[in-house]
């Protein structure tokens, strides 16, 4: 399924085919894997993987990037998202935290019986955020989106309600 990337979120325009992203999937060392996806008609045709730092120092504009053409623009700021909501990333997918050395105290939102997928209903929620599955990246405003969703507690309180 394709999602077409809108090119505005809030009162931002981003005109650019580069778009910061992130994959709710586990490495051997995180969870949440950071990266700028080259996608110009909307489907992804590369993906630059990147640090979480690295996605912040560029996202903030602190860095040049691609993905921020202003490369002054704060583009978590400017859209009201607190950069802490990217801690909680790995809330979408999971029961409980699946990396041990890192287990962090709160649960997860999943409401699936499994640890390592979110319930349907959920998933069914995430794909407005421009993804088929949990495996998918979000991208451009679509990312943008979900992470200044996840900063309101109705919305959290919906999604952890969203089960079979």
């Amino acid at each position: 399924m394709l999602f077409a990337q809108n090119n505005t979120f809030g009162d931002a325009e981003y005109d650019t085919d580069y778009y910061f992203g992130f994959r709710i999937a586990p490495s051997y060392s995180t969870v949440v894997q950071y990266c700028i996806v080259f996608a110009p008609t909307g489907k992804i045709e590369e993906v630059i993987p990147m640090s979480k730092s690295t996605f912040l120092a560029e996202i903030r504009g602190e860095e040049p990037s691609v993905a921020n053409i202003k490369n002054s623009s704060n583009m978590l700021l400017l859209n009201n998202i607190d950069e802490k909501t990217l801690d909680d990333l790995w809330k979408l997918r999971y029961k409980e935290y699946p990396l041990f050395q890192m287990t962090p105290k709160e649960p997860g939102w999943s409401s699936s019986n499994e640890n390592f997928i979110p319930a349907p209903k959920q998933t069914e929620i995430l794909q407005a955020y421009g993804v088929d599955n949990i495996n998918g990246i979000f991208f451009g405003v679509n990312a943008l989106r979900l992470l200044k969703d996840m900063g309101d507690t109705k919305w959290i309180d919906s999604y952890k309600a969203a089960n079979y």
